[in-house]
């Protein structure tokens, strides 16, 4: 007897259900309507995930692939992202490491989520642990700048105050640049757009995969297939993350336009079907941001 696949709602891969990543039945647990609900709608999608995407989902619930945002209103349109930053630990354990990530970036996202609501008060928390986090910074950069040298120069950016005065942070960037040698060995240096969509998602990319590099027990970058294996990946939690469907995100859909109305004149009317449109346009993505991946990690994935 053939055994019964379904497709994955997010990779579209065909798979077989094993029985334990089945969701249980709480509806015989008296919990109250509306906290049954929510947990319906929580879980239901991962219920039609493949066990790959389910485990991705799973071990990256609180610091999920980061989606493009635009901000509406600035002189200029910068983007941003709903991610947060990698933080380097030095003199401590791996355990001590692992288990101070486990418990603050968790609960760093929260905030930063809340704040994304609207709540003030998560937002003054998010403003005052930056605040705080920079003068711990700036001050130990003050003191020992031999000991931030190394993280520096392999950083393309540096987190530190802004303001008014203008003059006075000036000196203080221009300080902080020639003494911690900022981006001096960053992987990125050369000539990129980073404006552009594609070369956008892809530094996203590659941020939250360093981010999440050991949950996702990802190979070594200097590993034979490793960057291939880290843009598969990030593609497939993209996939999780936009529910199967990224050609539908408005930032990711301007990457599938290419070639649309070449697709477009081989049918009648020159008028191309939704739903082959949202495989050229799904297709097309991948392959923009699989380009700009690779090329703007060509030195960070280097023998």
């Amino acid at each position: 007897m053939a055994r019964k696949t379904r497709r994955c709602a997010a990779c579209n891969d065909r798979f077989e259900r094993p029985e334990h990543l089945s969701l249980p039945d709480l509806s015989d647990f008296g919990l109250p309507r509306r906290l049954l609900r929510q947990w319906q709608d929580e879980h239901t999608y991962l219920d039609q995930l493949c066990p790959e995407c389910y485990r991705l989902a799973l071990v990256t619930g609180n610091r999920p692939f980061p989606l493009a945002r635009t901000r509406i209103g600035l002189d200029d349109k910068r983007t941003a992202f709903d991610a947060s930053a990698k933080v380097r630990v030095q003199n401590m354990s791996d355990l001590e490491d692992s288990y101070l990530r486990q418990i603050v970036l968790p609960s760093l996202a929260k905030v930063a989520g809340l704040s994304n609501d609207g709540d003030e008060r998560a937002i003054k928390l998010l403003i005052d642990i930056c605040y705080i986090a920079c003068d711990y910074l700036d001050a130990l950069a003050d003191r020992r700048p031999d000991l931030l040298q190394p993280f520096g120069r392999i950083m393309a950016q540096w987190p530190t105050f802004i303001g008014r005065k203008r003059r006075m942070f000036q000196d203080l960037h221009e300080t902080r640049l020639k003494e911690l040698q900022i981006g001096a060995e960053n992987v990125f240096v050369g000539k990129w757009q980073h404006k552009q969509p594609a070369t956008i998602m892809a530094l996203a990319m590659h941020k939250w995969l360093s981010l999440n590099e050991s949950v996702l027990r990802l190979p070594e970058p200097k590993k034979s297939g490793a960057a291939s294996r880290w843009f598969d990946t990030g593609w497939r939690a993209l996939l999780v993350r936009t529910n199967g469907h990224p050609e539908r995100d408005k930032f990711l859909k301007q990457l599938g336009q290419r070639g649309l109305k070449r697709i477009a004149s081989r049918y009648k009317g020159g008028i191309l079907p939704s739903r082959s449109e949202a495989v050229h346009r799904r297709a097309e993505i991948k392959k923009r941001i699989k380009q700009a991946f690779h090329g703007l990690t060509r030195r960070f994935f280097a023998a």
